[in-house]
């Protein structure tokens, strides 16, 4: 169901924080493309997500929340990425990116 692929999603998306071991421009590529597809699972189930834990009425704010949360997410990966990059390098700001993942891939009780 949807909390499966959000946890899914999580862990495809945390193999970003690999990039700094892929040897070869393939497995780069592989790291990138874990990560698409994680966050197309994870945009796809999170309005079902969202269905089941809030009341009709609460809705319109929730989806709304939700689409600004993502669009704060994008935005801030687009003004940090160019500066973390001279500092820890191609690998590491995409490891950092990758790490910041993580906590989705964790199962709840």
């Amino acid at each position: 169901g949807a909390r499966r692929s959000l946890i899914i999603g999580g862990v495809l998306m945390s193999a970003t924080a690999l990039s700094p071991f892929a040897g070869s421009f393939p497995l780069l590529l592989a790291t990138r493309a874990s990560f698409a597809l994680g966050a197309a699972l994870n945009l796809s189930a999170t309005p079902a997500v969202i269905l089941r834990w809030f009341p009709p009425k609460e809705m319109a704010v929730v989806n709304g929340a939700n689409v600004v949360a993502q669009s704060l997410g994008v935005t801030a990966s687009m003004f940090l990425g160019p500066r973390l990059a001279p500092m820890l390098g191609w690998s590491g700001s995409l490891a950092a990116f990758g790490l910041t993942a993580a906590p989705a891939a964790r199962r709840e009780p």
